[in-house]
């Protein structure tokens, strides 16, 4: 089973991710965190093997985030879908 963490500071573009990994039965997602800052410390308790990154955040964006875990020893997905919200 690989551990996912769902990094998102929009709360409806998480709630759209977080269903699909249902059908994706080797993934369990294990937490989804709003603030990057909460993440740096969620990724690294977890330590998953995928994170869904949001890149553009609040205070400390995406890349940013990869640099203060570096070396990354997990695969990071980056959301190149639009989402219009209601």
């Amino acid at each position: 089973m690989i551990k996912a963490v769902i990094v998102d500071d929009e709360p409806y573009a998480s709630q759209v991710v977080s269903p699909c990994w249902e059908h994706c039965p080797g993934i369990s997602v294990e937490a989804v965190c709003q603030h990057a800052k909460e993440a740096v410390k969620v990724i690294r308790d977890l330590k998953p093997g995928l994170v869904f990154l949001d890149i553009e955040m609040p205070h400390l964006n995406g890349f940013e985030l990869l640099e203060m875990l570096a070396p990354v020893q997990f695969h990071v997905i980056l959301p190149r879908v639009m989402i219009n919200m209601p």
